[in-house]
């Protein structure tokens, strides 16, 4: 749970033999992932409803009820409706938590010279995908892949404050964007260093590359010959417009805009062009590469519930 990782954390900070040298802290949340059953009782309390009588409380079996009862056709309004307050419950759990590790920060003496950078992993669908809902993995759906990304800072670490960005941007620009702010040479990885998304007033950016993503599952259908991803749902996002394709589940290539509730569009000439960029993408891919985990790696894996979402490295 978010508090018990905020506090190793901040335990962490305090064991640290040299104080005064730099600080690169990464704090991962899990309570957003399903089973959702970590917010205490006082935070629950502000955001699920008090009259709602169902089954549907976070646990590994209300999640169970959720998934095969959307998939059926039977779960019913509040059911749903309590789902997302459920979900949205450990997202607020997530938030106070924050606040309470970078509280533990500044008391701790790191309140100049301080960069934060706010992410999410991946979001979730919840019921909009009834043939898939309540997971992620299968989709690249933008309620899959469109996530926070927020950054601040103090001192030298400085960023404009209350700047909401347009352009389209990855998770792969973290990394290039945090050295960049730190004033470390060299990059990292084949991202952005996003310094040139908040330019002043009047300086016009270059406009951003196409953006893609892959699913992970289903597991058990990875590809043994190329990329292991190869075969599963991909998608593409440039120039306000976003093309998904998922053969693997059945499902064609769609052109969508990019915007809330992925709404659909007919542009055929965008489309094409979409497909093409997504081809160029796939035929770039690494080849096969073969599972190898330490005892250690699949203990970590088994106790976030991940195991069996990875296939041994014999085949």
């Amino acid at each position: 749970p978010a508090d018990r990782v905020v506090q190793r954390a901040l335990s962490a900070v305090d064991a640290r033999p040299r104080p005064e040298a730099p600080l690169l802290l990464f704090v991962h949340c899990f309570d957003a992932h399903s089973p959702w059953d970590t917010a205490p009782a006082a935070v629950r309390g502000l955001i699920m409803r008090p009259e709602y009588q169902g089954v549907v409380d976070g646990t590994d079996a209300s999640m169970d009820f959720l998934i095969e009862g959307a998939r059926a056709g039977t779960l019913g309004v509040g059911d749903r409706s309590q789902a997302r307050a459920v979900y949205l419950s450990e997202v607020s759990f997530a938030d106070q938590q924050l606040g309470v590790l970078l509280d533990g920060l500044t008391r701790r003496g790191y309140a100049e010279d301080v960069l934060v950078v706010l992410v999410g992993d991946h979001g979730e669908t919840l019921d909009e995908n009834p043939a898939r809902p309540y997971q992620h993995g299968f989709d690249v759906d933008l309620v899959d892949i469109h996530v926070p990304f927020i950054v601040a800072g103090t001192g030298r670490f400085d960023v404009p404050s209350g700047e909401v960005v347009s352009r389209v941007v990855s998770l792969r620009d973290v990394a290039p964007t945090v050295l960049g702010v730190a004033g470390v040479a060299g990059g990292l990885g084949d991202g952005a260093d996003l310094r040139g998304a908040w330019l002043p007033p009047g300086v016009v950016a270059p406009p951003p590359p196409p953006h893609f993503a892959e699913a992970t599952k289903p597991s058990d259908k990875e590809s043994t010959y190329s990329w292991n991803n190869l075969p599963f749902a991909r998608s593409v996002a440039d120039r306000g417009y976003f093309l998904r394709t998922a053969l693997i589940l059945g499902e064609r290539a769609s052109l969508h805009r990019f915007a809330p509730g992925q709404p659909d569009a007919i542009e055929p000439n965008m489309k094409g062009s979409l497909h093409e960029a997504l081809v160029a993408w796939d035929a770039a891919a690494p080849g096969f590469r073969a599972v190898e985990m330490s005892a250690e790696t699949q203990a970590g894996l088994r106790a976030l519930g991940y195991l069996e979402e990875v296939k041994p490295a014999e085949r």
